[in-house]
Order: structure tokens, then sequence, then C-alpha cells
């Protein structure tokens, strides 16, 4: 059998193939893509060379087509269609789309953005599958290599190499406590608020905190009574002690009734910061993920 090694061909010819087999004509051919009657001319001569065969020979009325051009015309309209339609930005119907989206968060964003986000989610593509995974080390290197479609962090955050993000919405810290909890009869200063027993949120479980890092600054130092990486777990626990915890104000006001919480401004600085959405560059023109981050900003607007 006759082998042609693909290095030997000029890939560019499939357009002219494809042309001659559909009008039968060099000129009308060379029209279509653009080219000379001469060039169509020479393009034939290589391509009857490339295939062992004439493909077009002269018949009562024009050009008729050989046997293996007859048996070539189906395979080269299949190939060039598609090649069009891999070179050209895929159609995206929310309704019938089927995916597998993975995000990374903590329960803090499973709460004050999931709720919205898969509500329209479900109302509009429902053949998407929402996986939300915990956070971790690996977490900005997997954003970086489109493991991961969407990590939420905060404006401060490091980004990897060639990730991008938007701002979502504002939250600010307060420090919540149970209901008639002791440190509440008086102003709170600095020394009352280090000398309270606290909850520390460690979504990594390095146990690193900016309000350490504050009160080491003046001297001073806290008691963490209870690590965790849960914060409606924390807020559960504070419920039922005298321990504190320096959270999300949405946070506090949603579960404040249901554990009998209280809270307070922290005598601490930058109190606010912004939840944004990181993603790879690697989907910076797929559609899906340019639809799937308008719903997420939108739900969260609305």
């Amino acid at each position: 059998m006759r082998q042609t090694h693909l290095h030997s061909i000029d890939l560019n010819l499939l357009k002219a193939l494809s042309a001659l087999l559909a009008r039968r004509q060099i000129t009308a051919a060379a029209a279509d893509v653009g080219l000379s009657q001469p060039a169509m001319s020479r393009a034939l001569q290589r391509l009857r060379v490339l295939f062992g065969d004439p493909l077009l020979v002269r018949a009562s009325g024009g050009l008729a087509l050989t046997a293996k051009a007859q048996a070539l015309a189906p395979r080269v309209r299949i190939l060039m269609t598609d090649i069009i339609g891999m070179m050209s930005d895929p159609s995206f119907e929310p309704e019938t789309t089927r995916r597998t989206v993975r995000l990374i968060g903590s329960d803090y964003h499973m709460l004050t953005i999931l709720p919205a986000v898969m509500k329209t989610l479900r109302n509009k593509a429902p053949g998407l599958t929402v996986f939300v995974e915990p956070y971790s080390t690996e977490a900005p290197s997997r954003v970086a290599r489109g493991e991961i479609d969407i990590i939420f962090a905060t404006a401060d955050t490091p980004l990897s190499q060639g990730a991008s993000a938007e701002p979502l919405f504002e939250d600010h810290i307060v420090t919540a406590v149970r209901a008639f909890h002791p440190v509440l009869s008086t102003a709170i200063t600095v020394d009352d608020f280090a000398a309270l027993a606290h909850i520390s949120v460690s979504l990594l479980g390095d146990g690193r905190s900016e309000i350490d890092s504050f009160l080491a600054a003046r001297g001073l130092t806290r008691t963490v009574a209870l690590t965790t990486s849960s914060f409606i777990g924390a807020l559960a626990v504070v419920g039922a002690t005298d321990l504190a915890l320096t959270a999300s104000s949405r946070l506090v006001r949603t579960f404040g009734t249901t554990f009998g919480l209280t809270m307070f401004d922290p005598p601490i600085p930058k109190r606010s910061f912004v939840v944004t959405q990181v993603w790879s560059a690697l989907f910076a023109d797929d559609p899906i993920h340019a639809w799937l981050r308008s719903q997420i900003r939108d739900a969260v607007a609305d």
C-alpha cells in the first residue's frame, strides 16, 4: 500500500482539494479559495502527485471526478467541517451543556456565595455539576494548571502566574461572642480583646493570623483555645462557650440568632476585605467559563 508521510504534505492543499472536489472546475474553485487560476492549476498538479491519481479528468461538459476523487469527496467534507469547528469559537447553550465545574472555597464561601449561585445554575444550566474542594497548599498551582475552574479568595491573596481575579463583594470583620458574655459589660480595649480565649479558623492548618501579628507588635498574645477549618462549626462553639471568634459579619449576622451570638467591632485595624473569584488564563477564551463567572458575579450582586 502506498504510504505518504505527514511531513511531505502541505496542509494548505486541503482547502484547494475541497474546492476542486465541490466545484469540479478550476476557475470556480480558484475563486472560492482566493487563488489565481494558474495557482489552482499548480495546486491540482501537486494533489495529483500526492494522491497518485488524476483526481479530475476531462469529460463532456467540463471535468469529472475519478473514482478515487469520488471516494475522497465525503471524507474531505467531514475533515473540513471538523477543522472549521476546531478553529471556531465553540457554541454554548447553557440549557444543554454538560460539564463538571470544580471550585475551591471554605464553608464561608459555601454559605455566602453558593446558595445564590446554585439557584441560578439549576435554573439556567441544569447539566452543570459543581464540585467544591477545600483549600490546600497546592490550590494555586492547580488553578494555574486549569485543574480547578475557580478559587474564591480575598483581594490581598497573592495570585499565581497567569491567574486573573475579579472582585465579588466586600465584607468586614467582627468578633462574635455568646449573648451576655462578660466582656460585653465594658468598652473593649486591645488588652480586653487579647485576654479573651479565641477560636482560630485556619484553612490550611498553619494557624497563622494577622490578628496575632497585630497583638505581637503591641507586646500582647492571645490564647487560642480551638483551631478549626470550619467557620460554621466555630460559630456553634462560640454560642456554647465563652470563646470568641473574629470572622465575617455576614456569617455572624446570618447565624447570630441560631447560635445566640452577639457581635462587636474588634479593636484591630483593617476590618474590611474583598472576596474575589480567581481563575487561570487557560480559561480566558472558554465561553462556558466566562458565562459561569458572569453568573457567579450577578448572583452574588443580586
